[in-house]
């Protein structure tokens, strides 16, 4: 018999009939030793004679031979398939015929053993058969194994194409699960490496050589990502960088919350709340501008105030958490019981430096009158000085009230003398200049502006020549 014909005992297929896709070798006798004696058990007939290597090379089972659930994709076969179908009935071992070499020590194997002489001659007979009587002790071992097989596969039922369909589906989401546990398991594996990276020194290292902002935002991300939302915890300075980035840009918060881990919006709300900011000037803030300016040179010191006025819709409103009741006219310092409509706001401005903040604000009932308005931007001013800036100058529209509170200004100076003789000058410069550009200037034709003769078209008899007389002299 070739490797061209079924080996089963009455089975006449061959290359020729069934296609070499529907032959099957024996399994590998050195890798797999259990399973090629089943083979060769579950077959019979006159493989039990020939060598290992001489089965597993030259000896071949067709298609029909295997259950339904052991078929595979490409006429392949499922591991650990056994040939039980359309095969003879397997001889048992006591019926063996007693001529053979091989019957003679399956008895051996089966009986027990009676003497000790008998075993010995038992195993030099082993060694003397070869590799034959290595497969039949084999066969013998598993012979309850294959016992078992048998009655399993006698008791299952035939599947249908349905219930075979279901089961390579089954097979296939199997597979997609192996694989989901192994990625599981490499997940589970990196989780632990990057909750031990906190004490890599390398690690360390680099996180001091990042900023301040870099390195409390990194650390709040490897601290926090084990938790739940609702158990995550922030420390004030935290609060206080995500506040600063929700002022810069709302919309851009919301973009960086759903990537790092950030407070909500509720919370920076209520911190808000928490601070102590009242109407008038803000002591707290004016003692971190104090802080801020014993760092700076002189240069950056260098500072304008600039106010302006907003309208409001009245309202009242309860705060629980301070027990107040806000919508009134206030300055800081007294609260009138009338209803706000307005808001003045005061903001310094660096000239050289970059900076900007709010220091003051008050409500009023319509807009802040003149000698009120002048009232407060002296009270700024004065705070601004003793913090340590250096206020050069103020910055306004050309509102009615603005006007009325410079013009105020400006004779409250003239009354008092405020300006000093260092600085007087400086004044007659500023004024010598303002007269000189007011008298080339003759946009205004005849009619007088603000009171300056100046304003207009020069004529023989106007006052031009003797102010551009004065100028040479000047």
């Amino acid at each position: 018999m070739s490797n061209r014909k079924c080996c089963v005992p009455g089975c006449a297929n061959s290359l020729d009939t069934a296609g070499p896709g529907n032959f099957h070798k024996f399994p590998n006798p050195v890798k797999d030793r259990q399973l090629f004696n089943t083979w060769v058990y579950s077959i019979g007939g006159d493989i039990l004679q020939l060598e290992n290597n001489h089965i597993f090379k030259y000896r071949r089972v067709c298609h029909v031979h295997f259950e339904p659930k052991y078929w595979c994709r490409n006429n392949r076969l499922a591991k650990g398939a056994v040939p039980t179908k359309n095969m003879p009935e397997p001889v048992p071992p006591h019926i063996y015929p007693q001529s053979s070499n091989i019957d003679v020590q399956m008895k051996e194997n089966l009986e027990p053993v009676a003497s000790q002489s008998q075993s010995i001659h038992s195993d030099r007979r082993c060694h003397s058969e070869g590799e034959n009587v290595e497969v039949v002790k084999d066969l013998v071992h598993c012979n309850v194994h294959v016992k078992r097989a048998s009655r399993k596969l006698v008791k299952r039922v035939a599947v249908t194409k349905t219930e075979r369909a279901l089961h390579q589906k089954m097979l296939q989401i199997g597979v997609k699960l192996s694989k989901c546990r192994n990625k599981v398991k490499k997940q589970a594996i990196k989780i632990k490496a990057l909750q031990n990276i906190t004490t890599n020194p390398q690690f360390l290292e680099t996180l001091d050589k990042m900023s301040s902002t870099s390195k409390i935002l990194t650390l709040l991300q490897f601290r926090e990502h084990k938790k739940e939302v609702k158990g995550r915890r922030f420390t004030l300075e935290e609060k206080i960088l995500a506040l600063t980035i929700l002022k810069q840009s709302p919309k851009g918060y919301r973009f960086l919350r759903k990537i790092f881990i950030l407070p909500s919006r509720q919370i920076l709300i209520k911190l808000i709340h928490m601070a102590d900011i009242n109407a008038g000037i803000n002591k707290n803030l004016m003692a971190q501008v104090q802080k801020a300016t014993h760092k700076m040179k002189p240069e950056h010191k260098l500072c304008v105030v600039l106010f302006d006025e907003m309208s409001l819709k009245p309202n009242v409103a309860y705060n629980e958490r301070k027990d107040r009741v806000s919508g009134f006219v206030t300055n800081g310092q007294e609260t009138l019981p009338e209803y706000a409509d307005h808001a003045q706001v005061f903001m310094i401005r660096g000239l050289l430096k970059n900076f900007k903040q709010p220091v003051a604000y008050t409500f009023s009932q319509s807009a802040t009158k003149g000698p009120e308005l002048a009232k407060q931007l002296k009270a700024v001013i004065t705070e601004l000085q003793i913090a340590g800036l250096n206020v050069v100058a103020t910055v306004c529209d050309q509102g009615t009230n603005n006007v009325n509170c410079i013009k105020y200004l400006l004779q409250e100076t003239r009354e008092k003398g405020i300006i000093s003789e260092d600085a007087q000058s400086t004044a007659d410069v500023l004024l010598f200049f303002d007269t000189l550009f007011d008298s080339v200037n003759g946009s205004y034709g005849k009619r007088k502006k603000h009171s300056k003769p100046l304003l207009g078209p020069a004529t023989p008899n106007s006052v031009h020549h003797k102010t551009w007389t004065e100028a040479k002299i000047f």
